[in-house]
């Protein structure tokens, strides 16, 4: 299991140093592991080991929260303040002495994680997008969407430092993002015009399911209360308005999805962080895909990915079968910041 142990020893000095002192630790002391490294073999190759597998062990430790593990997690016990001294050997307790039930999680579940604070950027995104075909209404789908809690970023309200509020000031969900830059972002006097919206993905999750949505919460980290409290929030949003999400693969089913939005509406497809679960080869196909709707219908792509060494905006247009790439903007890849081109 050598790449699992490289995996490991990355993620725990890229990743959650700074950000998880808990997985930090933790995947340290995998990454030397043997007994648990084999326990991630069963992680399907197109999914990251170490998200997959804490994931794993916090769905399992919500209802399991007299575990001895679950003292260490700040989300299940109030004396997670514990040292972190004896955190491991905790944690390979618990996965040995529930082995079963995480290989079952590993092999069906998937890293599916809603991060509510990239709506930040999508907002600015639409409004560009909307100015650019003269606010007819946009026909939105998703990439990967999870549970579709983006596909509502016009249900959430928003605060960008000195340009103001804009959106739902009494929504539950409501988010700040800086603005970074001398150009000033198209932030909407009235929000984008939508009009089908639609999600296509290999694992859909559904708000109204309580074992989806304790998945969703097991994705976030053990820290990151303020994102809890987000995904509780567009939860709720979105359980009164659930986003209408398509079990497949965009690769084979995309266009079919497409075909869905109205002729009237301008088709404007869009992913945040979805493109590193597919290989070279898919991302080339995926790419080629869009060139094919687009000879039958325009289209707006806004692909939202890294890009060499931050996270771009990239505006790929097709207009009467002509193919334009732009960069939109800069961001944070949580959604904390944003710096438009």
């Amino acid at each position: 299991m050598t790449g699992h142990k490289n995996t490991f020893e990355k993620f725990a000095t890229v990743e959650a140093h700074g950000s998880s002192p808990l997985y930090e630790t933790l995947s340290l002391s995998i990454a030397d592991d043997e007994e648990i490294l084999a326990l991630t073999g069963e992680v399907p190759a197109d999914q990251p080991a170490p998200n997959l597998l804490f994931a794993a062990v916090q769905y399992l430790l919500f209802e399991r929260p007299d575990e001895v593990l679950a003292d260490y997690f700040p989300n299940t016990s109030e004396l997670s303040k514990l040292p972190r001294e004896g955190a491991y050997e905790a944690f390979r307790n618990f996965c040995l002495s529930h082995r079963d039930d995480i290989i079952s999680l590993l092999q069906s579940r998937r890293v599916q994680t809603n991060v509510i604070s990239r709506s930040s950027i999508l907002l600015p995104v639409f409004e560009y997008l909307s100015r650019r075909c003269n606010r007819i209404p946009l026909g939105v789908v998703e990439i990967g969407p999870s549970a579709g809690l983006n596909l509502l970023f016009d249900k959430y309200g928003y605060q960008y430092g000195r340009y103001g509020k804009y959106g739902d000031p009494k929504s539950p969900v409501q988010l700040s993002c800086e603005v970074r830059g001398d150009e000033e972002p198209p932030l909407p006097k009235e929000l984008p015009l939508l009009g089908k919206r639609l999600g296509i993905d290999l694992n859909t999750l559904d708000v109204r399911n309580e074992d989806d949505v304790r998945w969703l919460r097991a994705l976030i980290w053990p820290e990151h209360e303020e994102r809890r409290n987000l995904i509780e929030g567009a939860v709720s949003v979105a359980r009164e308005s659930p986003p209408e999400l398509i079990e497949g693969n965009a690769l084979t089913d995309l266009e079919n999805v497409c075909s869905e939005v109205p002729e009237n509406e301008q088709l404007c497809i869009f992913n945040t962080h979805v493109l590193y679960q597919f290989t070279v080869e898919q991302q080339e196909e995926f790419a080629e895909l869009f060139g094919e709707i687009g000879q039958s219908r325009d289209l707006f792509w806004a692909n939202c990915e890294w890009h060499g060494d931050e996270p771009e905006v990239r505006f790929v247009e097709y207009v009467d079968g002509t193919k334009s790439i732009d960069v939109l903007a800069l961001y944070d890849s949580h959604g904390r910041w944003i710096e438009w081109c």
